[in-house]
This record gives structure tokens, sequence and C-alpha cells, in this order.
């Protein structure tokens, strides 16, 4: 997710960001996300791990990818399209993760009825 992330990030980077400094910073965390693809062919774990460290990137591309788009309408849409798209990986999660059924039902204090 991070390398589409990535992408778009160098497709519409003008659009995406208007501050210089923000600008390099994203610029540079994009390109090592273009530079741990090979890596996690070799070594998944590392390459999970560093790309923690880039998550960023995710958060700036999909919060903003609104701002690209010139009417309502299309905001809206990928806005809902973002939504989607995090709810079906955490869905995907549940279902098929080894460690789901320690997550799944979650118990928090707030929602404890006993």
């Amino acid at each position: 997710v991070s390398l589409i992330a990535s992408i778009i990030f160098f497709l519409y980077k003008d659009s995406l960001c208007e501050n210089i400094i923000e600008k390099k910073i994203y610029f540079l965390l994009s390109f090592i996300v273009f530079l741990i693809v090979p890596v996690s062919l070799v070594s998944s774990t590392f390459a999970d791990r560093v790309l923690l460290y880039l998550f960023p990137v995710q958060i700036l591309v999909f919060s903003r990818l609104g701002y690209i788009q010139k009417n309502d309408y299309d905001k809206k849409l990928v806005n809902f399209s973002v939504i989607l798209f995090y709810f079906s990986l955490l869905l995907f999660w549940f279902k098929f993760s080894n460690t789901a059924a320690a997550w799944y039902p979650y118990e928090n204090y707030l929602f404890l009825t006993d």
C-alpha cells in the first residue's frame, strides 16, 4: 500500500503538498519506499519493519487525495473509496490472519457492561 501511495505522491506532488520542506520530506520517504521494494523480496520482515516508519506517506497521500479532484462529488467518491479500501484491508486481516482470534471480539474498558 505504501508503494501505491508513493506512486500517487510522485504523480501529484504539487497538488498534495504546497510547503517546500514538507514536499522534500515526503519525496525522500517515498523514494525510500521504492528502495525497500526489492529488499522485501529478500527479507520481508525487515522491509515490513522499515515500512512502518514510512507510514506517514500513506497518511499524507490518502488523506489529501480529495485535493486533486475538482468537484465535490469526485472528492466524496475518492474519500469514500479510501475508507472502503482500508476497511476491506481490516476485514481481510480479520478473516485470514493467524492472530485474528486474539483481537476479535475486542473488549475495551469503555464498552464493558459488567
